[in-house]
């Protein structure tokens, strides 16, 4: 998918997704960080490449994106999209913020479909999930809590506020 050009030509209605001569250290920089394996690995890829936490990287996962929904692969789209608000949530807060906003997008789309284990599923997440029990994870809670209440999610509003008294009182406890 990914090619080399010297041109400003951004039509590449085909799928395919290119990229300028002064922009291939960014997209190589980019590029690894999408392949990297870990969440330890893409800290210190973001560490030793801090163009990752520019808006031109997000710019350019952007651009990814929509280069994978061109070329009919959505899933691909939502990923490189996710990765691009991790990014985004790296510049603008930390690496732990990211991390821990990362964590409450996957437990969310984990609950559960009936709403009367919600309580149970939402405890043992508080009790498990290590990366939400930091200062940064409160934070991120909260704007995601927040996020629910701008896209009037109603039904999930109070059990978020819920898990987040249950984290607050775990790290009361640590």
């Amino acid at each position: 998918m990914p090619s080399n050009r010297d041109d400003d030509d951004d039509d590449n209605s085909d799928g395919t997704f290119s990229y300028t001569a002064a922009e291939a250290p960014l997209f190589d920089a980019v590029f690894r960080f999408l392949k990297s394996a870990t969440y330890e690995e893409k800290r210190g890829l973001i560490a030793e490449h801090p163009l990752l936490l520019t808006p031109a990287a997000g710019s350019m996962l952007d651009r990814i994106a929509e280069a994978h929904n061109r070329s009919g692969s959505p899933e691909s789209a939502d990923t490189t999209a996710a990765w691009a608000e991790f990014l985004e949530h790296c510049r603008e807060h930390s690496f732990d913020y990211a991390l821990a906003y990362s964590a409450i997008n996957e437990l969310f789309v984990g609950l559960p479909d009936n709403p009367g284990v919600w309580g149970t599923y939402l405890r043992t997440i508080a009790q498990r999930e290590q990366r939400l029990h930091t200062p940064d994870a409160d934070a991120a809670l909260g704007d995601f809590i927040q996020k629910m209440i701008d896209d009037d999610v109603e039904p999930v509003i109070a059990p978020l506020e819920g898990l987040r008294g249950m984290l607050r009182q775990v790290r009361a406890r640590a």
